[in-house]
């Protein structure tokens, strides 16, 4: 019984910093405010986690995991190449859109000093494995071979980086960035089935 209610502690905290961190950004969110939020003694909170940084590790930890979980998903057998990678951006936005904790990431990443890329992890996993969806989308024709996969997997991640800081104030500034990430995949697929490249 003991276990089982620190487990929901735990998970109430990474709750609560995943709110922190998108609301407020990384920079902005402390310890205290985490635990505010929960109304949770500081203490308690220091039980579980030690940092601010052991909190965001957790959740980009967790990213990880939800990213390859929506990968796996929208590969199968028979599924075309291009549909898979549709399923996979949409699966992506959905995520960003409705999982507090997964979109909480990426404004973590934003804030980097150096950049989302700075460090191994996450981001590099995450354009990789786009970069890699991308080509065998290509390779299977669906992508014309002058467009840049490297450049589709970058602007898919940077959407996500962008919405996160644009998708502060409540559900109307949510509503319109869940349009604006949709309304990228429209053009990326729409791009994805030139078969010349645009007039310079």
């Amino acid at each position: 019984m003991k276990q089982e209610r620190a487990i929901r502690t735990r998970e109430r905290i990474l709750d609560a910093a995943a709110q922190e961190f998108a609301a407020h950004g990384y920079g902005r969110t402390t310890m205290q405010t985490v635990a505010d939020r929960i109304r949770l003694t500081k203490g308690a909170l220091y039980g579980h986690f030690t940092s601010k940084e052991e909190l965001a590790a957790e959740l980009v930890r967790q990213a990880g995991q939800a990213w390859r979980q929506v990968a796996d998903a929208s590969r199968g057998p028979g599924i075309p190449a291009a549909s898979a990678l549709r399923r996979l951006l949409s699966g992506l936005a959905r995520r960003h859109h409705e999982e507090p904790r997964f979109h909480a990431v990426f404004r973590i990443l934003a804030e980097q000093p150096d950049g989302p890329f700075a460090q191994p992890g996450f981001a590099h996993d995450l354009l990789a494995g786009l970069t890699e969806e991308f080509r065998r989308a290509q390779r299977a024709g669906a992508i014309p071979r002058w467009t840049s996969v490297e450049g589709l997997a970058r602007l898919s991640v940077g959407a996500m980086l962008l919405a996160s800081h644009a998708g502060i104030g409540g559900p109307d500034a949510a509503d319109a960035v869940r349009d604006d990430v949709e309304l990228l995949w429209d053009m990326v697929e729409a791009l994805c089935q030139e078969r010349e490249p645009p007039a310079a």
